[in-house]
């Protein structure tokens, strides 16, 4: 029974974790409610658009980019 105490004491300790793991990222994702998750390639697609605007990509390319990336906004009365 004395090897069974520490086992039993080491789980607890991992379902301990775990628990403070689950309410840290709870505590996380209260903390902004701003932040959005867009796909990175999308991101990138629209700076490189967006910087090279004047020069070599279309308003229509740019206007399309746009409106992609407002999907992922958060929606006013929402």
């Amino acid at each position: 029974m004395k090897k069974q105490l520490p086992e039993e004491n080491k789980e607890l300790t991992m379902e301990q974790r775990k628990g403070q793991e689950t309410a840290a990222s709870m505590e996380a994702e209260k903390v902004d409610p701003t932040v959005v998750s867009v796909p990175i390639d999308l991101v990138l697609a629209a700076y490189q658009c967006i910087s090279e605007a004047s020069h070599k990509r279309s308003w229509l390319e740019i206007t399309s980019l746009m409106n992609e990336l407002q999907k992922y906004l958060p929606q006013d009365g929402s």
